[in-house]
């Protein structure tokens, strides 16, 4: 018994028991786990993920919508050994290969996979305030206010070193994604410089550039100018849910009003919207969703991503030192099957999925579109097709590996902390050039 393949039954456990400590004593042709007072044994062979399985469905009375599926990329699965298998061997269930059927339909025509076309992605940090389910490294704008202005020239400068490492080595920009934390977050005068920087870098802009928004309290006029001005093409205003309660809870400084003044006027620029919604915050019922879902659908936007609620270490949900309220399972499932009722009704179809640990309910999260406007960057990254160069502090670039020897995706991490990535950046920059380059 593999350390790899002890972990992935432990991940098949947590599954089931998402937030309990599991003891596993391995024998010579057996396993055996305690888990919350449960002994669970099976045999060491080629079927003891489905034993390990079967066994904990019949003593929980419950099956995974997912099956024993625990990894992040269910899509890739499928394309590799195909719906029979995905079925037969991981007990997905009907409704999840449904979803499987519709979003591999939807990414035809959008899927590439070329050495020498990359995505580019820009890191800002920053937010306004922490969001309690939230766990990237992001830094909150009053408590890193000064560091700023420095963090821009040095962001600018590795865009600029990037853009000149793209043009020696013969890469095409396939599309620019400008995330965090929230980009907007930035002043006017530093958001502009960054855009600049993107802009003279990218030699000729991609046909979609996504800039993230998504905190309505640091939209502006001037700012959504800028945005159009450099060549976004596509912004996300995220809302999250449409319950002011929810929202205050949650940690966000704005009202569901807040939110459709903001949205409207992003409209009139003529954008591609998306927008986020998450199942699962607080302690929202059913009820309570579907009244966010309504609103969402209501402004029509061309992009909806339904996020289920993740409780990820690191973020105030776990570490909080009182319990942080949030829905049931139960109604999380209903949400978000409701999500998918509602949307492919409306016209939307789903067009890109991934999971991630310790989410509730074992489900997922979920892009849904209008029909022509699949978003090639998250389809790309997500499927792995495509390397990604990435600039900013706690930024991940991926080089993927189209050879088929070595390892297939060299992965390089910029530091998290701004101050540390600051005071690093020539060190760092000349590693990351290295790995990203050099490893072609």
């Amino acid at each position: 018994m593999t350390e790899h393949n002890l972990n992935q039954l432990k991940n098949i456990i947590r599954l089931f028991y998402p937030n309990t400590g599991i003891k596993a004593t391995v024998q010579s042709c057996t396993v055996v786990f305690e888990v919350e007072g449960t002994e669970i044994k099976c045999d060491v062979a080629d079927s003891i993920f489905a034993d390990l399985y079967q066994k904990l469905c019949d003593i929980t009375g419950k099956n995974m919508p997912w099956g024993n599926l625990t990894g992040i990329r269910p899509t890739r699965l499928v394309r590799k050994h195909g719906f029979k298998e995905v079925t037969g061997k991981y007990f997905v269930s009907d409704k999840k290969i449904k979803l499987l059927e519709n979003v591999i339909a939807a990414q035809q025509g959008y899927m590439t996979r070329e050495e020498k076309l990359i995505n580019y992605y820009v890191n800002i940090p920053v937010c306004p305030s922490r969001c309690n389910y939230c766990s990237f490294p992001s830094g909150i704008i009053d408590k890193c206010k000064d560091l700023l202005d420095e963090y821009v020239d040095c962001l600018c400068e590795e865009i600029k070193r990037d853009g000149k490492q793209i043009k020696a080595g013969g890469y095409e920009v396939y599309s620019i994604y400008v995330g965090g934390g929230t980009p907007t977050v930035l002043s006017a005068e530093q958001l502009e410089k960054v855009l600049k920087a993107v802009q003279e870098t990218t030699n000729g802009l991609p046909l979609e550039f996504t800039c993230e928004a998504g905190r309505q309290d640091t939209i502006t006029k001037e700012k959504l100018a800028l945005l159009k001005k450099y060549g976004v093409t596509r912004v996300c205003v995220n809302p999250q849910s449409f319950n002011d309660v929810t929202l205050r809870t949650i940690g966000r400084n704005h009202t569901s009003y807040d939110f459709f003044k903001v949205y409207r006027l992003v409209e009139k620029y003529g954008f591609i919207i998306n927008t986020d919604l998450i199942a699962g915050l607080a302690d929202e019922s059913a009820e309570d969703f579907k009244y966010s879902l309504d609103k969402t659908i209501e402004l029509y936007p061309h992009n909806i991503t339904v996020h289920t609620l993740s409780k990820k270490r690191g973020s105030l949900l776990v570490s909080a030192a009182a319990p942080v309220a949030h829905s049931t399972d139960t109604h999380i499932v209903i949400m978000v099957d409701l999500a998918y009722k509602k949307l492919t009704a409306a016209g939307y179809i789903p067009y890109y999925l991934y999971r991630q640990k310790s989410q509730k309910g074992a489900l997922e999260n979920v892009g849904y579109c209008k029909p022509g406007f699949q978003c090639i960057n998250n389809i790309s990254v997500m499927e792995e097709t495509i390397s990604v160069l990435a600039s900013g502090a706690g930024a991940i670039s991926k080089k993927i590996n189209m050879n088929g020897d070595g390892s297939p995706i060299i992965r390089y991490a910029n530091c998290k902390d701004i101050s540390m990535y600051i005071a690093e950046f020539e060190e760092r920059y000349k590693n990351k050039s290295t790995v990203f380059f050099d490893n072609v």
